[in-house]
C-alpha cells in the first residue's frame, strides 16, 4: 500500500527521519501504530497519577446493547446511554474515574457496538449495575471484573487496531465511527487528563529534542511524498517516535 510521509530533521545534529502523515483512515496500519502508542503513553500516565485509595480497584467493564442495522445511530445511542449511567448517583458513589473505547463487530445489517472501559473505584454489584444499564439503555448485557493494574493499558488499547474482519466490513466500521473519539476519559480522570504533557521524542543520535521540516531547513518549499509500506507479518512499521514533535 501507499502512505504519505514528511521528512523532518533534528535541529541539533541534522539527523533525518521520515514521519507518517495521518491519513484519516481509522484502521490504517501505519497511522494505527502511532495512534496506539500515543494512547498507551497517556493511559500509563493516567493510571500512575490518578489518586489512589486502598478501597479502590481497577476493573474491566463491558457494556452492550442489542444489535442494530444503523451503525452511526447505534454508536450515538451507546454513548448517550453510557453518559446517563455515569450521571446516576450510584455510579458516582462507586466510580472515581476511568477511560473507555468503543469496539464494533458484526456485519452490515447486524452491527454489535460495545463500550470497553477501565474503571477505578469501589466494588460494583453486578446485578445492580445491570439493572441501571437496562434502565438507561435497554441494553442486554454487562460484564465487570477485577483487572490487575499492570494489565489495564494492554486490555483497553487492543481494541484500537483493525478489527478481525474483511476489508470491506472494516471500511464500513470506520465510516460508522467517523467523528467519534477513539479514546475518552470520564470522572476524575477528565480533569487529570487535562494536565497530561505529551512526552518529547529526542533524537536517537544526539538527544536533541527539537525537529524541523527538512525542506524548510534546507530552504525549499515543504513537500510530502508517498512510499510503499509492506504490511506483511515480517514488515517493521515506520519510526513512530517523532510524530508528536
Amino acid at each position: 500500500m501507499q502512505h504519505d510521509y514528511t521528512r523532518i530533521a533534528c535541529t541539533t545534529c541534522g539527523d533525518i527521519i521520515d514521519v507518517p502523515i495521518f491519513c484519516g483512515d481509522r484502521f490504517c496500519p501505519v497511522c494505527s501504530v502511532v495512534r496506539k502508542s500515543r494512547i498507551r503513553n497517556r493511559l500509563f500516565w493516567l493510571i500512575a497519577n490518578c489518586p489512589k485509595d486502598p478501597a479502590d480497584r481497577f476493573r474491566h467493564l463491558t457494556l452492550t446493547i442489542s444489535s442494530q442495522a444503523d451503525l452511526p445511530a447505534m454508536i450515538k445511542k451507546l454513548l448517550a446511554s453510557f453518559r446517563k449511567l455515569r450521571q446516576r448517583a450510584w455510579w458516582k458513589q462507586k466510580v472515581n474515574g476511568g477511560a473507555f473505547v468503543i469496539e464494533v463487530t458484526g456485519h452490515p445489517g447486524a452491527w454489535h457496538a460495545h463500550i470497553h472501559a477501565i474503571v477505578y473505584g469501589r466494588w460494583m454489584q453486578w446485578d445492580h449495575l445491570l439493572k441501571l444499564w437496562k434502565a438507561v439503555s435497554g441494553g442486554i448485557g454487562v460484564y465487570v471484573s477485577h483487572i490487575p493494574e499492570a494489565a489495564a493499558v494492554g486490555y483497553l488499547t487492543k481494541y484500537l487496531t483493525k478489527p478481525d474482519c474483511p476489508d470491506l466490513v472494516a471500511a464500513d466500521i470506520a465510516e460508522g465511527l467517523k467523528g467519534v473519539r477513539m479514546f475518552s476519559v470520564f470522572g476524575s480522570w477528565h480533569k487529570l487528563n487535562l494536565t497530561y504533557v505529551k512526552p518529547k521524542h529526542p533524537c536517537e543520535k544526539c538527544g536533541g529534542e527539537f525537529w524541523c521540516n527538512y525542506d524548510i531547513l534546507a530552504g525549499n518549499y515543504p513537500k510530502t511524498y508517498s512510499k510503499d509500506f509492506d504490511i506483511s507479518p515480517r514488515s517493521h512499521p515506520p519510526n513512530e517516535k517523532p510524530d508528536d514533535s
